[in-house]
């Protein structure tokens, strides 16, 4: 279930959609094969917390994360290691 708000840390994700924001996170921009999911990938478009660059002097990585999707990813694993903590 997808949820859409202003706020990118109150978003609710899906489980494609968050496995390709922590592809982009971790990894940096991807090409279209180097993504877990493409439908994640329209989805965090769709939201503001990625984009894709068709620039033609681009060699390999078009899809990008937002500053936005950024902070998300952040936050997401900065819970997740202070839960393990």
């Amino acid at each position: 279930m997808s949820q859409t708000t202003d706020d990118p840390l109150n978003m609710v994700l899906t489980g494609a959609e968050l496995d390709v924001l922590y592809k982009l996170g971790k990894h940096g921009g991807q090409e279209d094969g180097g993504l877990p999911s493409k439908n994640g990938m329209a989805g965090l478009i769709s939201k503001g917390l990625a984009y894709k660059d068709h620039a033609p002097n681009l060699t390999g990585h078009c899809n990008f994360i937002t500053e936005a999707g950024m902070a998300l990813y952040e936050s997401i694993t900065e819970a997740a290691t202070a839960a393990d903590l």
